[in-house]
């Protein structure tokens, strides 16, 4: 399973001959697509296509931890012989894995380094202003 498909590169700037040797190979392996029709891909059009991946991948993880969760809820208790769950949200919590993927949080690795950088530009902007 791939919930997590999406690449987040940390050392340096990625080539734009990474980029797009990544977008190639994804367009093969999991849209099933022509190399020729990959290359006519929009940007926006493969973003798209990835979410679509993940919100299927997603479905067939909930269906696994479905059957999963039958297959506990069947004889699985604790000492007093109640249920660990009681519900199936509770054992996996499908809403949540969905906005995850549909509404991503970003992910600012280095805010405060970031925030400085937004103050010095300010004031340079400010003193720019008043020459």
């Amino acid at each position: 399973m791939l919930l997590s498909l999406g690449y987040t590169f940390e050392k340096g700037a990625v080539s734009s001959k990474n980029t797009y040797q990544r977008i190639l190979l994804d367009g093969l392996r999991y849209f099933d697509m022509e190399l020729r029709d990959i290359e006519n891909m929009t940007l926006s059009e493969y973003q798209l296509r990835i979410k679509a991946y993940r919100l299927k991948d997603l479905d067939k993880m909930k269906d696994l931890h479905l059957a999963a969760w039958l297959n506990h809820q069947a004889g699985a208790t604790n000492k007093k012989g109640k249920p660990f769950y009681k519900e199936f949200k509770d054992f996996f919590n499908f809403e949540e894995e969905q906005r995850k993927i549909l509404h991503p949080e970003p992910q600012i690795k280095n805010k405060k380094k970031l925030q400085k950088i937004a103050m010095n530009l300010k004031k340079y902007r400010e003193e720019v202003k008043h020459v």
